[in-house]
């Protein structure tokens, strides 16, 4: 009986191990490389009647060691239809490599005035 509560035990540790791993947030330094190129959404079905744009999505993301973003969650949003260009938008954006991967917060704004 004692062996088999070894066993267990011993495989099981690598699993606890790892809920130890924490992720802290990024520095100031770790911004984007070149500006943000934005993906805008296609225009809804039949057209938009708005003079003004001005939609912002919150995201938070993963930035790894390579300055590469990952794990890309929406954590808010005046409208989703500008959600799948915003994460496009991270996805495509290479940032200053921070030391050890880390959290990002950042707001994506749409403005356009339509004349």
């Amino acid at each position: 009986m004692g062996k088999k509560i070894l066993i267990l035990t011993f495989l099981l540790l690598p699993f606890l191990s790892h809920a130890e791993d924490s992720v802290e947030f990024c520095s100031e330094e770790v911004i984007p490389l070149s500006p943000l190129e934005l993906v805008w959404p296609g225009a809804p079905a039949g057209g938009s009647e708005a003079k003004t744009i001005s939609e912002t999505v919150s995201l938070k993301f993963i930035v790894n060691e390579l300055g590469v973003t990952e794990n890309i969650e929406v954590v808010g949003s005046s409208s989703y239809v500008y959600v799948r260009g915003a994460r496009r938008t991270i996805a495509k954006t290479k940032f200053h490599k921070p030391h050890l991967k880390c959290i990002k917060y950042m707001d994506i704004r749409y403005e356009e005035a339509r004349t």
